[in-house]
């Protein structure tokens, strides 16, 4: 039997994506679909849903066609290259703590997306000065005024960088 196989949807992470198929009157068909040219274990269905393990890689179909009195044919779809998706929770930083010398300020990124993973950069006065979640004042930050540059990343999800209100040191 011949077919027409064209991959349908919107190649996204977290996105369902499908098969349409033509000419297939009568025609049994053996899904496989593939990242990168290799077999996906246990994705054999019509559909397959995206994870964040395809981002950056190429999502494509095996089809095994079998239809009585034909000989079986095998198609591979053209791949597609799968997008990071954006977060979709995403928290405004803070940062928290007694703004004097000798304390310890820290920051509460908020709520954000399950798993998500965060980096710190601390700035005074546009320097950066560590990358630490805690950052202890001392008497050289009075007057100083203090941000936090906090980058998110979570596999298959578009990394984001947000920045902190700028707090001064009494």
């Amino acid at each position: 039997p011949t077919a027409s196989a064209t991959l349908t949807g919107v190649f996204v992470v977290g996105q369902k994506v499908g098969v349409d198929i033509a000419n297939l009157s009568g025609a049994k068909v053996i899904y496989q679909w593939l990242r990168d040219g290799l077999p996906i274990s246990r994705e054999n269905k019509s559909t397959y849903l995206l994870k964040a393990e395809d981002a950056d890689r190429v999502i494509s179909l095996k089809l095994t066609i079998s239809k009585a009195g034909y000989m079986t044919a095998t198609q591979d779809t053209d791949g597609n290259l799968v997008a990071k998706t954006n977060f979709q929770i995403v928290g405004t930083p803070v940062i928290t703590g007694i703004l004097q010398t000798g304390k310890t300020l820290m920051v509460d990124v908020g709520k954000w997306d399950a798993g998500t993973k965060f980096t710190y950069t601390w700035i005074k006065d546009g320097i950066v000065m560590g990358s630490a979640k805690l950052y202890k004042l001392t008497r050289a930050d009075v007057g100083s005024q203090i941000q936090v540059r906090v980058e998110a990343n979570k596999p298959g999800v578009i990394s984001l960088t947000v920045y902190t209100a700028s707090v001064t040191v009494g």
